[in-house]
Order: structure tokens, then C-alpha cells, then sequence
């Protein structure tokens, strides 16, 4: 068979294997957002958040919202936001078999067992995130795309893997240079690095999980390329070093150019400000948490926090409060911090705690298993990769599987000690340790190779007393993968049941959430405050007049927007100016109307009082809905 033919026959397997398990998930589960945060995003891209596509979604990076918005202006009934994260895990999931099947010989074997491995990985880690799209994972999966891409191209000889035929050009240019890379090698090299540049703009704070593993990854490679350049000492091998710089800078430099775009964005009084208030609210909120004991009852008073408004900012109503800011934010949570003591000893040994009971007691604490399946699916698979390498004496993986062990370990704690370790962060980080463990046998593998190629030229006694990894003989190796497969088919199970059960949940209270926002649609004219808990769970977007009294779009501009186009000039105007609106809450749940009330008389001597309206009975709970009139 041709090679010209045999690469067809890759694409087209590849292809069409992508194609099946990715209709087959669809149509069986459906695609949905699955957070309010998700949500939000879109809206403010396609223009129904308020009234104009904007690219200024706050945790995304602006260049990307720039295409999305384009997308959107030209078709905008499309959710092009929720098509995007699809065709990211589309094009990822191809990707990926596409590189492993070049990795290897094919046959059919082989092609079976490519493919019921990844199928396994993915209905493993992310067939609920698919159903129910999370852009934390999305970047994540793109992320982790790009580490494997960059640790599977081979940065010595030509990629044997590529059975492309050469041209006569490249034949001889080859034979004139043999050691320098392949323009497809440098191709794949890029490609990887705009995967890692598409994880940042998704998910800034993602890529920041990815960064340290990607430097250990980027760190072996210039360290073979060093070693060679030493062993050698050809012109042709430093060029080869060269080559990896030149992509490396090319890579730094496009990120800061995209950085920089996304900073100028916010450039202006309105935007910088924001960014403070967010950062300020993002500590108080996500972090560090506003207490009601006396002592921090009687130390917001002190910074200027009476006891009404205190009740308030416990509900997360920040958008009804125009006094609250960055100071008062950060007071709040400085108060919070000196006395959690986030690394005092003993919170550092809770973290220990937790992080022992969920990777690997099947007890997450609250009820449930945790994630031990994934924490021993890498725990096996990192012990197996070690004992694997002292086996073979191969001394430079080893020296990069330590940091990435304790790299990963430390970076969980870390999420835990700030209590930031949701199922959708965790899941991302144990791929991403996966996977570059997964890149470093490989690399021991390429290395072999290039030791082969380097003592070509010895004699026989003296290739006899060279040491060489030979994975693909190892009996440690096959039973390490035999456990990892056992233990990725339990996980699928799990993951397949526990994604049909979060859809039919959570499609229960969009139903409910329904019930509220046809109420809110058949009267266009009214305006509804809501309280922040109101419909938190729900991912179908809200009517356009809906306003919430918190969340982090306070006090953006696309919050002003909204609220203009509602001929409101702020909460704060609504409130002063005697202007009738609704006020709704799920009964039992976040800000009571009293609370409220007592507020805006305290602030800004309201002279209404709220009436019940309508109640709204549902499984999610009984929607309350006030009016306001005249005392």
C-alpha cells in the first residue's frame, strides 16, 4: 500500500471515528450550557444581554469575544459561543487520534485500540461536559491538545510517523541537512502553540493551571536538543536548537501581542475601574466570605458598614448598594483573611485531609465518591511511568516526573486552601497532569531513538553496553495501561450515568425557570429585580427585562447598557425616582423582600412597600413576585 494512501486512510479513520461518537452523544444526551456563568457569556456576545454583540465577557480574553461577536453580527440566530466550545472538543478529539495513529503502525489492531482508548478517555473525563458545555473545560481540553501535539513531534531525524512521500526538493534537502526539522514538524510545533494561546483566551486562569506543566514539557525539550548538540556537536543539531528558540519566540511574542490587546481593551475610567471592583469582589465573595459573628459585625460597622447594609452584601446584592466598592470590598476581606488563616497549620493540614479522602478514599465529604477514580487512574499511571523509567535508567524522565507529581499535588492544594476545587477545575487539572506524564513516556521512547541514531556508527560491543528505554517491551508498561483502561471503563460508566442525571436535572429547573421568565415576558413593560439565587442553577437565558441585584456583570458597562435600554439611568436613580417595579425570590432562598425594604428606606427613604403579587409553585420552589405601592 502507498503511503500517499496509507496517510488517506488515517484522515479518513480519524475523521469518521470523530464524527460517529460525536453524533452518537449528541443525539442521545443534546448540548446545553451548563452555568449561569456560560450563560451570561453568551448573551453578552450575541447581543441579548444588551442589545449589542460585545466582546467584553470580563473572563474571557477580548481578541477571541472579537471573532465570536463577527460571527454573530453576520448570523446572529446561530449561539455561536455554545457552537464554538463543540467544534473545540470536535477538532481536539480528531486531533488527537489523528497524531496517535500517525504514532504508530497501522493496522487494525492498533486503529481499535487507539480508538477505544480515547473513547474511553473522553466519555471518562468529558462526555458531561460536552452535554452540558463548560468553558472552564473547554480550555482546559484545548489546553492539554496542545501539550500532547508539542510532546509528540519528534525534534530529531524526520518524524517517522509522517508517511507522507517526500518531493524531490525535499529529498535533497533532507540528504544536504538531515538533522533540521521538517516544515511539518515546525507546522505541528505552531499548531501546539496556538491550541495553548486558544486555552488562554477561553480561560485565563486555566491556562495558568497549564503554564507550569507546559514549561516542564518545554524545558525537556531544549534539554534533549542541548544533549544532543553536546553528544554531536554538528552544525545541524545546534540549527535544530535554533529552530526550537525561533517557534518558542514566536510563541512569547504572540502572546503578549494578544495579552496586550486584551489589557488595551481596558484602557478608560469605566473599564479600569471595573477591573478593580471585580478584582475587590472576587476576594470578598469567591474567597474570603462576609461573616456574621459579633466581632465582624461590629468591625463592619467600624469601616462604615451599618448592620442594614450588611444584610444586604450577605446576599450577594452588591448591585443595589452604589456606596459599596473596592474599599469596602477589600476591607471586608481583609477582615476575612487575617483570621482564616488560609496556610496557618492547621487549615494546610485540612487541605492534606480532604485532598487524601477525595484522590483516594472515595470520600469527597459531602456524600459523595469525590474524584478517587481520576485520582487513582494518575496515581497508578504516574507510579507506573516511574517505576517504568528506574527500570530502563532513564534518568532525564525522571527528573521531569517528580515536578510534574509534585507540580500537580501542590497546585490541588492550592485550589482546596482557597476552596476553588469544583468538579469542572479538578477534572481539568488531573487531564492536564495526564497528559504530560503521558508526553514523557513517549518522549523516553523518541530518546531511545535518538540514542540509536547517535551510535549508529559504533561498533557492536559498544552498542551492547549503552542502556536504552524500550517501552514497547516492557511488561510494566502493558500492565500499567491494561489498569489505566480497567479503571478509565469504571469511570466511563460513572460519567455517562452521572451526566444523565445532572441533564435531566438540570433540565428540570430550566422547565421551572421557564415558568418564571413567561411571567416576566408576558409583562414587558414591568421591570423585575431579582434576587441573585433566584434562578442561579438555571442555563436558559433571562428576559431583557430582568435586571439581578448581583453577579459579576455589576458594573459593567453591559450592565449600564442593559439598564439604559430599560430607561433606567442606574438601580440607585430606579430607587429615588418613585418608579413602580417588581421584586422577585424564591421563597426561603437569598434577600427577603424586608430585607430589601429595610434597605432602600434606610438609604433612600422608600416611601413604598412591597406587595405579594403571584406566586409561582414549582419543584425548584415557589417563585415569589412583589409589587410595589404606596404605603
Amino acid at each position: 500500500m502507498s503511503s500517499n494512501r496509507v496517510e488517506r486512510k488515517k484522515t479518513i479513520v480519524a475523521a469518521t471515528a470523530t464524527i460517529i461518537v460525536f453524533a452518537i452523544t449528541i443525539l442521545c444526551f443534546g448540548v446545553r450550557l451548563s452555568l449561569n456563568d456560560d450563560v451570561m457569556i453568551g448573551d453578552v456576545l450575541s447581543g441579548y444581554y444588551s442589545g449589542e454583540p460585545s466582546a467584553m465577557t470580563v473572563y474571557m480574553r477580548v481578541p477571541l469575544g472579537v471573532i465570536l461577536t463577527i460571527f454573530y453580527r453576520i448570523v446572529p440566530v446561530v449561539p455561536w459561543f455554545m457552537v464554538f466550545q463543540c467544534a473545540c472538543f470536535v477538532i481536539g478529539f480528531y486531533l488527537v487520534l489523528r497524531r496517535a495513529l500517525a504514532l504508530c503502525d497501522y493496522n487494525r489492531k492498533n486503529v481499535i485500540l487507539l480508538i477505544t482508548t480515547l473513547v474511553l478517555i473522553f466519555s471518562g473525563l468529558y462526555i458531561g461536559s460536552l452535554i452540558m458545555l463548560q468553558y472552564t473545560v473547554t480550555a482546559a481540553m484545548v489546553g492539554t491538545v496542545g501539550i500532547f501535539l508539542m510532546l509528540t513531534t519528534d525534534t530529531k531525524l524526520r518524524d517517522r510517523a509522517s508517511e507522507r512521500p517526500e518531493t524531490e526538493k525535499e529529498k535533497h534537502s533532507r540528504n544536504k541537512n538531515e538533522e533540521v526539522l521538517t516544515y511539518e514538524q515546525i507546522g505541528r510545533l505552531l499548531g501546539a502553540g496556538l491550541l495553548l494561546l486558544l486555552c488562554d483566551q477561553i480561560r485565563p486562569q486555566v491556562f495558568e493551571m497549564v503554564l507550569p506543566f507546559f514549561c516542564i514539557c518545554g524545558v525537556m525539550m531544549f534539554f534533549e536538543r542541548w544533549l544532543l548538540v553536546q553528544r554531536t556537536g554538528t552544525k545541524q543539531s545546534k540549527k535544530e536548537l535554533m529552530y526550537l528558540v525561533e517557534v518558542s519566540m514566536v510563541f512569547l511574542v504572540t502572546y503578549l501581542t494578544l495579552l496586550g490587546a486584551d489589557r488595551g481593551s481596558y484602557v478608560g475610567d469605566e473599564l479600569e475601574y471595573y477591573e478593580k471592583y471585580n478584582a475587590a469582589r472576587t476576594d470578598l465573595y469567591d474567597y474570603a466570605g462576609v461573616w456574621e459573628n459579633e466581632e465582624a459585625v461590629e468591625y463592619y460597622k467600624k469601616i462604615g458598614v451599618d448592620e442594614t447594609e450588611q444584610a444586604v452584601l450577605k446576599n450577594y446584592a452588591i448591585a443595589i448598594d452604589d456606596t459599596a466598592g473596592v474599599q469596602t470590598f477589600e476591607a471586608m476581606a481583609r477582615y476575612s483573611f487575617n483570621n482564616k488563616e488560609i496556610f496557618s497549620k492547621d487549615s494546610i493540614k485540612n487541605a492534606v485531609w480532604i485532598l487524601v479522602h477525595r484522590m483516594w478514599l472515595f470520600d469527597g465529604g459531602d456524600g459523595s465518591a469525590g474524584d478517587s477514580i481520576y485520582g487513582w487512574i494518575f496515581t497508578l499511571f504516574w507510579l507506573g511511568t516511574v517505576f517504568f523509567m528506574i527500570l530502563n535508567r532513564d534518568t532525564i524522565s525522571l527528573v521531569f516526573l517528580f515536578p510534574v507529581g509534585a507540580g500537580f499535588v501542590s497546585m490541588y492544594l492550592w485550589l482546596i486552601l482557597h476552596g476553588r476545587y469544583p468538579e469542572r477545575v479538578v477534572i481539568s487539572l488531573y487531564l492536564i497532569g495526564a497528559v504530560t506524564v503521558l508526553g514523557i513516556l513517549y518522549r523516553s521512547r523518541f530518546r531511545a531513538d535518538m540514542y540509536n541514531a547517535l551510535i549508529a556508527k559504533r561498533t557492536d560491543e559498544e552498542r551492547r553496553k549503552i542502556k536504552l528505554p524500550t517501552p514497547d517491551k516492557s511488561i510494566v508498561l502493558k500492565v500499567m495501561i491494561i489498569v489505566v483502561v480497567v479503571m478509565l471503563s469504571a469511570a466511563s460508566v460513572i460519567s455517562i450515568k452521572t451526566a444523565h442525571e445532572e441533564k435531566n436535572k438540570l433540565d428540570a429547573i430550566n422547565s421551572d425557570c421557564k415558568e418564571l421568565y413567561d411571567y416576566m415576558n408576558a409583562n414587558p413593560l414591568d421591570v423585575f429585580i431579582t434576587d441573585v439565587y433566584c434562578c442561579v442553577d438555571s442555563s436558559i437565558s433571562p428576559p431583557t427585562n430582568l435586571v439581578s441585584t448581583g453577579g459579576w456583570m455589576t458594573r459593567t458597562p453591559n450592565q449600564r447598557i442593559r439598564l439604559e435600554n430599560l430607561g433606567i439611568m442606574g438601580l440607585d436613580h430606579l430607587f429615588t425616582s418613585g418608579k413602580d417595579f417588581c421584586y422577585v425570590c424564591r421563597e426561603g432562598k437569598g434577600m427577603s423582600p424586608e430585607i430589601l425594604s429595610d434597605y432602600l428606606v434606610s438609604r433612600y427613604d422608600w416611601n413604598k412597600e412591597f406587595i405579594l403579587d403571584e406566586c409561582i409553585s414549582t419543584d425548584y420552589g415557589n417563585f415569589m413576585i412583589y409589587k410595589t405601592a404606596e404605603k
